[in-house]
């Protein structure tokens, strides 16, 4: 067993040494990496998502808290609002592929909860200037804002600036999208763009690009050292070669190498002893 065990070790490490296998090794990987990269950015270009993000981004009291009375007020049509603030959202379609109104399940609106009664939809921003606003209303309980089916193009983004009366509770913030095929995605708003994070097929091949050449290179320098012991392992077997030959002719009083040991005399480049 442990003849084997010692076996199995040394032909590991004559394998390691071998110029051979780190050529046929990082060649292999680095086909491998390619392979996968390639196939993953070919599907993700031949079939691009559907994806659609939403965000709270900002609620501004309208009327600040006072621990004492305040002759401030705000109403709208003659009523007075008690909590009055605007509280703004976006949607965006975050994908390269549009989503048509024919993917609002049963011509569903999109439903947008503010945690409070909504009063006036202040204004939209649209972008790009190419593509049109969706249609919206405010639901009859004036709890909702509701967005019709639309056409949202690829990388559309719309802003919403609402004015509502009430507590405006963030973590109730609720929206409700039945779209068939696309999932929304609430944007963190914790990093100071509000921004969501992905990783761009871009960045995905950068990184592949640089796994691969470090690769060849870590690939190129093992070969390298592995060719160098194999020189001089060949050097050491020459020279042990040599050496027998010259005990040998001195044995025999000869002043020339037999022709055998020319390939080690060439070696050391001792050409006179083959004369």
């Amino acid at each position: 067993m442990i003849k084997n065990d010692a076996k199995a070790a040394f032909m590991a490490a004559s394998l390691l040494e071998s110029a051979t296998f780190w050529t046929v090794f990082v060649g292999a990987v680095t086909t491998l990496v390619g392979a996968v990269v390639g196939a993953w950015l070919s599907h993700r270009y031949s079939n691009p998502k559907q994806q659609l993000e939403f965000q709270w981004r900002k609620n501004t009291a309208l009327l600040e808290a006072a621990s004492g009375a305040s002759a401030l007020a705000v109403s709208h049509s003659g009523s007075a609002l008690t909590e009055p603030r605007i509280i703004d959202f976006f949607i965006r379609n975050a994908g390269k592929k549009d989503i048509t109104a024919d993917s609002f399940h049963g011509g569903a609106s999109i439903e947008v909860k503010l945690d409070s009664k909504i009063i006036e939809v202040k204004g939209v921003d649209n972008a790009p200037d190419t593509s049109a606003a969706p249609s919206w209303s405010i639901s009859p309980s004036q709890d909702r804002l509701l967005i019709a089916p639309s056409l949202l193009v690829g990388r559309q983004e719309v802003s919403f600036s609402v004015i509502v009366d009430g507590p405006g509770d963030e973590s109730k913030f609720r929206f409700i999208a039945p779209l068939s095929g696309v999932s929304p995605r609430n944007v963190p708003t914790t990093d100071p763009n509000r921004k969501g994070v992905r990783l761009p097929a871009a960045a995905v091949f950068v990184l592949a690009v640089s796994m691969m050449s470090t690769l060849i290179v870590f690939g190129n320098t093992m070969t390298d050292n592995a060719k160098q012991r194999e020189q001089n392992d060949e050097l050491q077997r020459s020279g042990h070669t040599l050496g027998l030959c010259m005990v040998r002719a001195q044995q025999k009083h000869e002043n020339t190498l037999p022709t055998s040991c020319f390939a080690a005399a060439d070696s050391f480049g001792i050409w006179s002893l083959k004369r």
